[in-house]
């Protein structure tokens, strides 16, 4: 590595970057062996109410046991669900295990148990056997999202399909249904990020320690120069806890290496009301942002990122740092899905953004699969850019995994 009195002239003739901006993703935690993707929230949430005491209430989701006299205390044991499979697997399971439980208690259907909302009732005696909420049920109903990203376009494909048939009449109650929802699923994955953090010790992985202290421009082919330093790096989190500062001890103060660094928590941090938790839907290109926006109900907008942004100077730190001088992107367990858009299209397609380079997991798919979603935020005259500044699959630039 070349250090900065080391510099050779000719590397400013020729304009390479001297800054790194490192994008960290959901992606990047897992690889620390944290539970944090969604089908992991999910599944605990499950668990939660399947294994609870009898009658305990649970925000989200329930599973609560007969309150009558006939039947207190015969609710039947768990049964083994293998909570390894699809969240939509699991799902199932628990239901048919909820349905048959009733069944067997000698509850009649027709005429003993309705179906009301989404809940089983006990005709007289409306006695609360499943409850969960039409947006959180479809979701692990229908889908097998493992992570966020489909879990928030999930959100945004809702909104819609509320809002479109009913552009003239907002239907304001179910919204405001759907957007309360929405605030205690993310008020419950904060509770559940405070447990996970206290109950997993956090070790650092063989290979970020070097990436992340040590970085250093990849070249593109043809170029012969050596490395050229790496002076300013920015890591920019999109995920909500510490391992950068905590494991890796870096943050606006360190400087190893003579190098100034930033850690931007662009999605805010678990337990900080300084910087709170920045949750919801990022794609203002979408052609239906623009007509929810032009509908002027602010309880629309309530759950776009974009609005959440301004609640601290996080967005504008980034914008310094790209509007500054070239720099290189060094993409960490992000998908690159179309729910950060409004922020990704921004870096990747400035013009100081000069190279990207993809650290994959699964080898040549899991690269193939963050091109495929990072060519979404190039506009179609900036395709040409994107074939330009992605570096090439080499099978090094694995993301390093805790098991390794």
């Amino acid at each position: 590595m070349i250090e900065n009195d080391q510099i050779p002239l000719d590397y400013y003739e020729y304009e390479l970057p001297k800054k790194k901006l490192f994008i960290l993703g959901n992606g990047f935690d897992l690889s620390h062996n944290l539970p944090t993707n969604f089908s992991d929230f999910a599944k605990y949430l499950l668990k939660r109410s399947l294994f609870s005491q009898a009658n305990t209430r649970h925000p989200l989701i329930n599973i609560l046991h007969p309150t009558s006299a006939k039947h207190k205390g015969n609710w039947p044991q768990p049964p083994n669900i293998d909570f390894n499979n699809p969240i939509s697997i699991v799902f199932e399971d628990i239901y048919k295990f909820t349905w048959n439980s009733i069944l067997d208690m000698g509850y009649k259907l027709p005429g003993d148990i309705t179906w009301d909302n989404h809940r089983y009732v006990i005709t007289g005696k409306h006695e609360l056997i499943v409850e969960d909420h039409e947006f959180l049920k479809g979701v692990l109903r229908s889908t097998n999202p493992d992570n966020w990203i489909d879990f928030e376009k999930a959100y945004f494909k809702e909104l819609c399909r509320l809002i479109m048939p009913n552009q003239n009449d907002v239907p304001t109650g179910e919204i405001w249904r759907l957007n309360n929802h929405f605030k205690t699923i993310r008020q419950e994955f904060e509770k559940y990020l405070i447990r996970v953090l206290f109950d997993h010790e956090i070790a650092d992985v063989n290979g970020y320690f070097e990436l992340l202290h040590k970085p250093q421009i990849d070249l593109k082919e043809g170029e012969k120069l050596n490395t050229p330093y790496v002076g300013e790096v920015m890591i920019l989190n999109f995920n909500y806890t510490p391992i950068i500062e905590n494991i890796y001890k870096i943050t606006d103060q360190t400087n190893p290496g003579n190098r100034t660094y930033q850690v931007v928590h662009i999605h805010g941090e678990v337990s900080d009301a300084k910087n709170p938790i920045v949750f919801g839907y990022g794609d203002e290109k979408d052609p239906n942002y623009s007509l929810i926006e032009s509908l002027e109900y602010n309880h629309l907008l309530e759950h776009f990122k974009s609005n959440q942004y301004s609640r601290t100077a996080n967005y504008h730190r980034v914008e310094k740092f790209v509007e500054n001088e070239p720099f290189q992107v060094d993409i960490i367990g992000h998908g690159c899905g179309m729910t950060d858009r409004v922020l990704l299209n921004y870096i990747f397609e400035h013009s100081n953004c000069d190279r990207i380079k993809i650290h994959h997991h699964k080898e040549y798919e899991g690269y193939r699969s963050t091109y495929m979603n990072l060519s979404r935020h190039f506009s179609p005259h900036k395709k040409h850019d994107l074939r330009t500044k992605v570096l090439p699959f080499k099978e090094e630039n694995r993301c390093p995994q805790w098991d390794d």
